[in-house]
């Protein structure tokens, strides 16, 4: 995703820079040996690097998961269970009450907060996305080539 964003149209800029400076043949080669290698080299440095954040992810999500298997601590139930309830109530008071339009805008707002922490409730409880399985399947041949 870096790669395909920042970097890839950095080197077709620079390919274009190249081009416009009429280098004899034998300097356009070395220099689009060179890019070629920088491109090379780019690829491989941002996978690892998407790699290493997955990685990371997956080990934040798999320490909290663990420390509240342990410590057996009930606050993170707690405020999943008020999250839960404040996200579905706030939907069904919009859903069948009339709001106020003075109101509106920051009933909106609590409710995309509300959302958003559901949803990690949820990623947190019963895991995430296929998304994230792929990415630990990644992360899993990855370890095994090593």
């Amino acid at each position: 995703m870096i790669y395909d964003t920042l970097i890839s149209p950095l080197l077709t800029s620079i390919q274009g820079l190249i081009s416009q400076f009429h280098l004899s043949p034998e300097d356009a080669a070395k220099a689009n040996q060179a890019l070629a290698d920088t491109q090379s080299r780019a690829m491989s440095d941002s996978h690892q690097y998407e790699l290493g954040l997955a990685t990371l992810a997956a080990q934040d999500k798999v320490s909290a998961r663990n420390m509240n298997t342990a410590t057996r601590d009930s606050t993170a139930k707690i405020l999943a269970i008020g999250v839960s309830f404040g996200f579905f109530g706030l939907l069904l008071f919009m859903a069948f009450r009339e709001v106020p339009a003075s109101s509106k805008d920051l009933l909106n707002i609590l409710l995309g907060a509300l959302s958003a922490s559901f949803i990690s409730i949820v990623s947190f409880y019963f895991g995430s996305s296929s998304g994230s399985q792929s990415k630990d399947d990644v992360i899993a041949s990855n370890s095994e080539k090593k």
